[in-house]
């Protein structure tokens, strides 16, 4: 039997970070308290901030929103620091 794998918040959001800067973008915490948790996307090269499609956080992503998003964005493999594909 295999151990499930379970990642902090923290290995996420460094993984989510990494894969943000290779796909030209760069990820920041969002600031306000009523976004606690959640992650703004910017567009590097035009430094545009991207939507989402949360109607209630139009401009902030979830953890999970903002992986699925970056997921979207190219064909790139997300490598975690350990060097094993996730």
């Amino acid at each position: 039997m295999t151990a499930l794998k379970t990642d902090t918040l923290e290995a996420r959001g460094r993984r989510l970070d990494d894969a943000a800067v290779a796909k030209g973008f760069v990820i920041s915490k969002a600031r306000s308290v009523k976004q606690h948790g959640r992650y703004i996307i910017v567009d590097q090269p035009v430094k545009m901030i991207r939507t989402s499609h949360n109607a209630a956080f139009p401009y902030s992503f979830s953890l999970e929103e903002a992986e699925a998003y970056l997921a979207r964005q190219t064909d790139l493999t997300v490598v975690s620091h350990s060097g094993l594909t996730d």
